[in-house]
């Protein structure tokens, strides 16, 4: 049945405004492929969708210990992309939201990662040696991500910025999971190495690393919230 051309020019002019004012608030092709009155927009991701995203990122994700200065400076004599650092393999560990989720604008998101054995190069002493880290199967990094959003116009929220990782901390590495090697300077220097210091060290670089590859949630609608 063909609806009164007064009826019809309202309907469409109520959701032109609808669209127009969505898109308003956030910019995202997503709002343009929204379907009758759908709770979510048309690609939309679950707050586990997302968070699942996030962590697939990490998989084989290819960082970089970079370079660094300082009494023992690390990473000098070895290059990661072209430039001084050691390189380093992400594995994806888990990604879950936190309680609660979002609040003033910001949500987080707790993250743990893992790494693949690797070698770095350090000074210690004034000798070059070199530190391989032969087993990281129990060594766990711990991360808050932390991004701003904004309302999608709908029942959701958009990722509108750049993650912030922040509150990384490593755990699970011993000093039985690495050596150090060179002269015997080196040796002397590995009995006095903490896994401590190791594990700020990495800490530095995996934090770097996690900005980086959990760049792929910006632009990201998440529906329904709250969950």
């Amino acid at each position: 049945m063909r609806l009164p051309d007064v009826i019809r020019c309202c309907l469409v002019s109520l959701l032109t405004a609808g669209l127009s004012s969505a898109a308003m608030g956030a910019d995202t092709p997503d709002l343009v492929a929204h379907h009758g009155f759908e709770t979510c927009w048309s690609g939309a991701q679950t707050v586990s969708s997302f968070a699942a995203e996030l962590n697939a990122a990490a998989e084989g994700y290819p960082a970089c210990i970079a370079a660094s200065s300082g009494t023992n400076p690390t990473c000098n004599d070895s290059l990661c992309n072209g430039a001084p650092g050691c390189p380093m393999t992400l594995r994806s560990g888990s990604v879950m939201p936190a309680d609660p989720f979002a609040s003033q604008g910001m949500a987080q998101l707790n993250t743990t990662v893992g790494i693949d054995p690797l070698v770095m190069d350090a000074v210690a002493f004034g000798s070059h040696c070199i530190v391989t880290i032969s087993d990281t199967s129990t060594l766990v990094a711990q991360s808050q991500l932390q991004f701003p959003i904004g309302s999608d116009g709908n029942f959701g929220l958009y990722v509108n910025s750049p993650l912030a990782v922040n509150n990384t901390f490593i755990s699970g590495l011993a000093s039985s999971d690495y050596t150090v090697g060179g002269d015997i300077l080196c040796f002397i220097a590995g009995s006095l190495i903490p896994a401590s210091s190791i594990e700020a060290t990495l800490a530095n670089a995996i934090e770097g690393a996690l900005h980086e590859v959990q760049s792929v949630g910006v632009g990201e609608t998440i529906c329904p919230y709250p969950p």
